[in-house]
């Protein structure tokens, strides 16, 4: 399936030259697998945990990232401080959680389980900033907002910011994480999954 996030840029840090500013239209896109994996419990692998949430592992080399004319694609593998499945190595999820405990959340991260920053390498910075940067995706809606965690074969399902309780969509440097560079409001999340 193909997901395709628009927003548009409501903070920028980043220096003029650079072309991105408040208001600067902002496109992420990647394809994600159809089906979401099993997720197992951790002391008995053949219980799988149905808890309202459907984790969808992306393709990293698919992602992309623009805002005006700076552009990213996925970074290096960070690896968990805690022990993997083989399913979970250098992967990067789709996450859809619906009355999760009572909110529902939409997150891009390594993790299956909770929004963590994603590793991104920015084109067009030149050599004001090193290319690594960080992505945080985390989108906190109300209660009952996300219909379903299932994204149905062959339809097309659109989330907005209605409903949206709190986001973190921010980039920030690597180096210094807690320099947010650019905050961006959603538009929209488009998910088209092909038959």
């Amino acid at each position: 399936m193909s997901i395709a996030i628009a927003g548009t840029v409501d903070y920028s840090n980043m220096p003029p030259a650079l072309g991105v500013k408040v208001g600067t239209p902002v496109a992420i896109s990647f394809y994600a697998l159809l089906a979401a994996v099993d997720r197992r419990s951790a002391d008995d692998p053949h219980f799988v945990v149905q808890d309202s949430m459907s984790v969808y592992p992306i393709c990293n080399e698919t992602f992309s990232f623009s805002a005006g004319p700076v552009s990213a694609k996925m970074g290096g593998y960070v690896v968990p401080p805690f022990p993997v499945p083989a399913w979970m190595e250098d992967a990067t999820f789709f996450s859809v959680a619906s009355k999760r405990p009572t909110l529902d959340n939409i997150f891009v991260s390594p993790s299956p389980y909770a929004s963590a920053p994603l590793p991104l390498l920015i084109d067009g910075v030149g050599e004001l900033y090193p290319k690594e940067f960080q992505m945080d995706f985390n989108l906190v809606y109300s209660r009952g907002a996300i219909a379903s965690t299932t994204m149905p074969k062959g339809a097309t399902t659109k989330f907005s910011a209605e409903g949206l309780l709190k986001k973190k969509l921010s980039l920030a440097t690597t180096y210094f994480p807690s320099n947010t560079v650019l905050s961006i409001s959603l538009d929209s999340i488009t998910v088209t999954s092909d038959a």
